[in-house]
């Protein structure tokens, strides 16, 4: 998580734990429904003795940071649905503070959940019950459809392998489409996966060509591998 995750231990009470086992397949979203509250606020009120409504969640995300409160692997009473309640992870977005902040937080801190769960499915908490609007702060339409936009976007950079240099001696997938973006600039590589000298010489001279100004000429960076990849 690139967030501060503070976990709580919540006791063991019939209304906001059951320890039953959960097996995540989808992310759900909720908003707090409480324009006062912040995250920490929402995880004492479940250990609050003065607390019998039916409900938990596991996440819940505001300006400042994250609070977890059940655990991952048991279902929390989030979703009005018992199947839901036992195979996703809840997420409580705050509606107090700095409204843009916490958004900006909850769509890192979503898509953070996705890649931890291997989750693949983005769902809000009204779709699965008719008696309330859940998240009320993304109503349906451009506001929803742009904040999961936005968490697809982040979970797409998260699966995204680290970029690794390429090199004399390389080889795979992106030394072959290195070879073909070249090509497409006027190069005459055999296009083999094999990063060799041939392709050297011709990352060195694109890199003369478009004044690259590289450290190491014939070596592929990220800086020559943005720009042979989308001009």
């Amino acid at each position: 998580m690139r967030l501060q995750v503070k976990t709580y231990n919540i006791i063991k009470r019939s209304n906001t734990r059951s320890t039953k086992k959960n097996v995540p397949n989808r992310l759900v979203i909720h908003s707090t429904a409480n324009p006062g509250s912040t995250a920490e606020n929402e995880a004492d009120w479940l250990n609050n003795p003065n607390n019998h409504r039916v409900g938990s969640w596991h996440y819940c995300v505001d300006a400042k940071l994250v609070t977890h409160a059940i655990p991952d692997d048991e279902e929390a009473f989030h979703a009005s649905n018992n199947h839901i309640n036992k195979t996703s992870i809840s997420l409580e977005i705050c509606e107090s503070g700095n409204r843009a902040k916490t958004l900006q937080n909850a769509v890192m801190t979503a898509a953070d959940l996705m890649f931890k769960f291997k989750l693949t499915k983005i769902s809000r908490h009204d779709d699965f019950t008719s008696t309330k609007i859940c998240p009320r702060i993304l109503p349906r339409g451009n506001a929803w459809e742009d904040f999961k936009t936005d968490v697809l976007a982040q979970l797409k950079e998260l699966q995204e392998p680290a970029f690794v240099e390429l090199k004399l001696g390389s080889k795979g997938p992106r030394v072959k489409k290195l070879q073909e973006r070249l090509n497409y600039h006027g190069f005459k590589l055999k296009v083999n996966s094999v990063f060799d000298k041939a392709t050297e010489d011709a990352v060195i001279l694109y890199q003369k060509n478009w004044k690259l100004g590289v450290q190491r000429p014939g070596v592929v960076g990220i800086k020559t591998w943005t720009h042979v990849t989308t001009q």
